[in-house]
């Protein structure tokens, strides 16, 4: 985990091939695998990355793939909310007592 100022980075590194460059985006649509030999019996449909961008974009944030000299790294990056502004009560607007009305 990297805290930033305004985001907290989940980051997972592995030490495979990494991802040829001219695939790094491609291998967010759904279906697509770059390793065709995958199928049933050894697993994945090409959905995994697919579905964690999205989550990871309907809350504000990303995830984006870096080669590294020894295999690939992954940052899921989410935005840092201030808590206390989430939770404060909203303001009551003033209103104007009724007229016309004897008490």
């Amino acid at each position: 985990l990297v805290r930033r100022t305004d985001s907290l980075d989940i980051v997972v590194e592995d030490a495979g091939p990494g991802i040829p460059r001219g695939e790094m985006e491609q291998v967010f649509a759904p279906f697509f695998r770059l390793e065709q030999s995958r199928n049933r019996e050894t697993g994945g449909v090409g959905l995994g990355l697919s579905i964690a961008r999205a989550i990871a974009r309907h809350h504000g944030g990303d995830i984006v793939l870096e080669n590294r000299s020894n295999g690939l790294r992954a940052i899921i990056r989410l935005p840092l909310i201030d808590m206390a502004k989430q939770l404060a009560p909203a303001p009551v607007p003033e209103t104007n007592p009724p007229t016309g009305l004897q008490s």
